[in-house]
C-alpha cells in the first residue's frame, strides 16, 4: 500500500508543486526506509520517527503503518503538534476513534482518514450522479477476494462500509449481520442487511474466499440503474467501469482509462486533498469523525454482533 498507492501519490504532489519538500521517510527497518527514500525522493530516511518528526518538523505527516499501531501512533504525532493524514481504520474500536477525534479537538490538528475509495474518479462520478437523483432506492455492494485468511476480515471490509455511507451521502440506521461459515477454513462468509437514514434499503457481501478479486456497486433510483466496478490492482476489474442505464438504455458507459492505479484507485486524490486542505488553511472533508461509523459498524462485525444498534434484551 505504501509503495504501491501513497509513495507514487506523494510523489506525484510534490512533482506537481514546486512549493513542497518530501522532507523524511521512516521505517523500522533501515533498508527499507532507504530503499523508499530513494524511490520516492524522499530527502532523508530515519528509523526513528519521533527523532525524524522532532528535526525535520515538517508540516503534515503521512501515517502508514499496521493496523494495530495506527491509532496510538497518530495520537502522539497529533499531541506533538502535526497535522497528519493516517490509513483506514484509525482504529479498531468506536471507543478508540472517539479518543482520537478528543485529542484532534484539544490540539486542533488537522486530520484525515485516507479511505481511498472515496477518491476513486469513478465512485465519486457515481455519487455526484446519485446526489443529483435525490434520493436512492436501494444499493448493494459485493466485496469478493480470493484466499483471503485473515482472522479478522473487519479491517478490510471497513472499505466496503464507508465506500455505502459515502455513495449514500447517509449513515446506516439500522443493519442486521449473518454470518456463514466456509467449509473447512474456520472463516466466513458476512453479509450486512439493512436500512440507511436516509430511507435506502443496502445489502453488503463481504466474501474473502471467492474465484475472484472485485468489490462491485449495483444502485436502483426510480427508472435509473448504475453499475460500479471499482478498479482493482489485477484481475477482470482492473481498468474499472461505471455504466449507468435509464428504461434499458445505455445513457454512459466509463472506465478508468489508463491511469496508474494510485491515480485510479483514489490514493493520489485522496492525499492532494489534504495537502491543498492544509495549503488553504481549511478543515480536511474526510476527518476522524467521519470515520467513526464505519470504524463502529467493523467492530460489531469483528464481535460477531448480529443487529446495529444492539437490540436490548
Amino acid at each position: 500500500m505504501s509503495t504501491n498507492g501513497h509513495g507514487p501519490a506523494i510523489q506525484k504532489y510534490a512533482a506537481l508543486h514546486a512549493d513542497v519538500e518530501l522532507t523524511a521517510c521512516c521505517d523500522l527497518d533501515p533498508e527499507k526506509a532507504q530503499r523508499y527514500q530513494r524511490t520516492f525522493g524522499f530527502a532523508g530516511s530515519y528509523t526513528d520517527w519521533r527523532l525524524m518528526l522532532s528535526q525535520e518538523k515538517p508540516d503534515a505527516v503521512c501515517l502508514i503503518v499496521p493496523v494495530e499501531a495506527t491509532a496510538g501512533l497518530a495520537i502522539a504525532i497529533m499531541q506533538m503538534g502535526f497535522p497528519l493524514i493516517m490509513e483506514k481504520p484509525p482504529a479498531l474500536t468506536a471507543a478508540r476513534c472517539a479518543e482520537m477525534m478528543e485529542v484532534a479537538r484539544r490540539t486542533k490538528q488537522s486530520n484525515q482518514v485516507a479511505f481511498n475509495r472515496r477518491y476513486t474518479p469513478l465512485m465519486q462520478k457515481l455519487r455526484r450522479e446519485l446526489a443529483a437523483h435525490g434520493r436512492i432506492d436501494s444499493l448493494r455492494y459485493d466485496f469478493f477476494r480470493v484466499r483471503r485468511r485473515d482472522p479478522d476480515f473487519s479491517t478490510t471490509a471497513i472499505h466496503g462500509i464507508d465506500a455505502v455511507r459515502f455513495l449514500c451521502g447517509s449513515d446506516f440506521a439500522q443493519v442486521a449481520f449473518h454470518y456463514h461459515p466456509i467449509a473447512d477454513t474456520g472463516r466466513v462468509n458476512i453479509y450486512m442487511e439493512g436500512t440507511m437514514q436516509s430511507g435506502t434499503v443496502v445489502s453488503l457481501a463481504f466474501c474473502p474466499m471467492t474465484g475472484v478479486n472485485v468489490e462491485r456497486a449495483t444502485v436502483i433510483v426510480h427508472d435509473h440503474t448504475y453499475y460500479l466496478h471499482m478498479p482493482m490492482l489485477k484481475g477482470i476489474d482492473a481498468g474499472g467501469r461505471l455504466l449507468h442505464l435509464h428504461k434499458d438504455t445505455i445513457i454512459s458507459d466509463e472506465t478508468a482509462g489508463e491511469e496508474p492505479m494510485f491515480i485510479s484507485n483514489g490514493f493520489y486524490h485522496e492525499n492532494a486533498a489534504f495537502f491543498d486542505a492544509l495549503r488553504a488553511g481549511v478543515k480536511p472533508e474526510n476527518d476522524l469523525a467521519t470515520a467513526l461509523q464505519s470504524v463502529e459498524l467493523a467492530e460489531y462485525m469483528r464481535l460477531r454482533k448480529a443487529h446495529y444498534p444492539e437490540v436490548a434484551s
